[in-house]
């Protein structure tokens, strides 16, 4: 008898072992008596979940009677001397009983079906993704004229765009409270307190620059692919605009920030911009080859384990990661040929200072779909997105959509959808939620995606192209079944993220956007929109700013933007809760279809504060924040 057993242990255990039947029973009779009656019901959330747990359940009674008939009719055959088939009845049973075990016990591949999420979303806002799109930032001629991509990208608008995108991530009004945010939320996330920067932690940003794989940064990018002479890589605006937040905003000495690509070189028109702008000259940049000007990427003895049987495991982590205190991931927004698309997961293959298929090593590309083309499959991506050296220390995920491309090598490409309208992305992205920026990004490629170029490209739409999102959303249980342990010390990673497919490309919905942000659905994405292009924003706000002598019982109007669905109105005392926009705030007086709002009787003499923001899905289009003051109560003189 075990003492360390508490009383009333065994009974608790028996009903335990009940438990997942009675589950199952219960959601067969829930799906039957609300679906059976109005078929439409099938698409409720509720009944979606009921769904696999009552099918699990239908599948196992299944097996156990088809266990117990073959048992019976072995019984048979065994009495009557016939044991070659008393034999096959058994081993039947042996293996409709095993492939029902197998059933239940085996993770289900992750859902793919708009709204339905998995893993545990991270960071800041839970599964919060930050997108900013303005036009203005670029005006490349296109493919075939004299100039670039990144030649035609405005740097004050990109500085601009980087502002509102960290401030929307992070939820605050301005620069300096959105990176303490940040910070904070991640120290203390990561055990190191409720603390925000301190000098002097070095900061290593990890860029994309996998067009200088051929070893030579002084050729011009118009001779690295002469087919397609305008491929993209990191913008330097955009680089700049982070550097300059960093520096002037943070507090982080120029010295102690390294940017660069370990297993790339940086370019010297890049290094140029770079340097030239002012309160940069001491950022160090760092490549595979060094030389003057630059820092040599080296290898420290922190290991990378990969978590499968039989491969070689002699992968370090660059000493520039190990000595920095934050990371920041930083790719650019493309699809990808062979492994469907390239964004903050795979950017980490360049942190390693080799390529992903050298001799020797670990094939890297044996574990991308083109290879391995299955879902449920070991991705090495989980492996690096997970290690306490990356993922561990990534304070930021940056996705570079001024320009989006179809491939890691191919020229931008303009994107139909809205509110792109065949333009180009124009767009930023930030999360501190790894799996969920990827999603959110995949769905954008997925939606644009035109098809295999060249023949053979296995894009977005490649079967099982983001089955890395489901292997590191569910990393505790992945549908592979491995033990992804990224540091060899026998502790399996958890979940690494959320991922959610949203509801369709026109409306850009995730769970979040809908409202689901309480109760065991809640830990899905949310794609905070800020569309500085003027197609939805609200005009003509009456009261002006600054208004004075408003009446107490006032009606505010405004003319609705062409895009915009609804308005969303903010209004109160309060000038930091009706800035921030929070439809949780009490500011938030609700989503209108028309084109007024009437607050109700104010008080005389009082400042208040208002905006509206354009809605379509979940892209918005804000206004400024007004202000006016109502008048005075006239008193009635009474005559004696």
């Amino acid at each position: 008898m075990n003492s360390n057993r508490e009383p009333g242990a065994r009974n608790r255990i028996r009903w335990m072992h009940l438990f997942p039947s009675l589950v199952g029973f219960a959601a067969v009779v829930w799906f039957c008596v609300r679906v059976i009656p109005r078929p439409s019901r099938a698409q409720y959330p509720c009944q979606r979940a009921a769904f696999p747990l009552g099918s699990a359940f239908v599948v196992w009674v299944a097996g156990l009677i088809a266990s117990a008939a073959s048992l019976h009719k072995a019984r048979f055959h065994l009495g009557r001397a016939r044991y070659a088939v008393a034999a096959g009845f058994v081993a039947l049973a042996s293996l409709v009983w095993l492939g029902t075990g197998l059933t239940q016990d085996r993770p289900a591949l992750a859902a793919v079906e708009p709204n339905w999420p998995i893993g545990v979303a991270r960071g800041i806002g839970s599964g919060r993704v930050a997108w900013v799109f303005d036009p203005a930032a670029t005006s490349w001629p296109g493919p075939g004229s004299s100039t670039l991509p990144w030649q035609a990208v405005d740097q004050a608008q990109v500085d601009h765009m980087f502002s509102v995108a960290v401030q929307s991530l992070a939820g605050a009004q301005t620069d300096v409270e959105a990176w303490d945010r940040l910070i904070r939320h991640f120290n203390v996330q990561t055990g190191r307190g409720d603390v925000g920067y301190t000098c002097c932690d070095r900061v290593f940003i990890k860029t994309n620059f996998t067009l200088t794989f051929d070893g030579d940064r002084n050729k011009s990018p118009l001779s690295w692919f002469p087919n397609r002479p305008e491929c993209i890589d990191n913008s330097p605006q955009l680089s700049i605009a982070l550097l300059k937040q960093l520096v002037d905003v943070v507090g982080v000495p120029a010295s102690s920030i390294t940017i660069g690509d370990p297993n790339r070189l940086v370019p010297n028109y890049w290094r140029d911009m770079v340097r030239s702008t002012p309160g940069l000259e001491t950022v160090n940049l760092l490549d595979r080859v060094g030389g003057p000007g630059y820092l040599t990427a080296t290898y420290s003895k922190v290991p990378v384990h990969w978590s499968v049987p039989n491969v070689p495991q002699l992968d370090r982590i660059p000493q520039a990661v190990v000595d920095a205190a934050y990371l920041i991931n930083f790719p650019v927004l493309t699809s990808h040929n062979q492994n469907g698309v390239t964004i903050t997961a795979k950017n980490l293959y360049g942190a390693l200072i080799r390529n992903p298929n050298d001799p020797g090593y670990f094939d890297l590309h044996s574990t991308r779909i083109l290879e391995d083309p299955a879902e449920g499959r070991y991705r090495a991506l989980v492996d690096l997105m997970g290690h306490e050296q990356f993922g561990g220390k990534t304070l930021l995920y940056l996705i570079d959509g001024l320009y989006g491309a179809q491939g890691w090598a191919h020229v931008p490409v303009r994107w139909a959808m809205s509110p792109f309208n065949n333009d180009w992305t124009s767009s930023v992205f930030a999360s501190q939620d790894p799996v969920a920026i990827d999603s959110v990004a995949f769905d954008f490629l997925y939606a644009e995606y035109a098809g295999p170029d060249p023949p053979g490209d296995l894009g977005p739409r490649s079967p099982a192209a983001d089955d890395y999102l489901h292997e590191a959303a569910l990393a505790d249980s992945p549908p592979s079944g491995t033990f992804y342990d990224p540091e060899n010390d026998g502790s399996r990673l958890s979940s690494l993220g959320a991922h959610e497919h949203w509801n369709n490309p026109v409306q850009k919905l995730y769970l979040r956007n809908r409202g689901y942000l309480e109760g065991p659905r809640s830990s899905g994405i949310e794609l905070a929109a800020s569309l500085l292009d003027s197609g939805g924003k609200p005009a003509d706000l009456d009261p002006v700013d600054a208004k004075t002598g408003v009446p107490l019982t006032p009606t505010l109007t405004w003319s609705a933007g062409a895009d915009a669905t609804a308005s969303e109105v903010y209004f109160g005392t309060d000038p930091r809760a009706v800035a921030s926009r929070d439809r949780s705030s009490p500011a938030y007086q609700g989503k209108f279809r028309g084109t007024s709002f009437s607050p109700g009787p104010l008080e005389p003499r009082t400042v208040y504060y208002w905006t509206v923001v354009g809605v379509q899905g979940a892209q918005k289009w804000p206004t400024p924040v007004l202000r006016f003051k109502t008048r005075a109560v006239k008193v009635a003189k009474i005559r004696r």
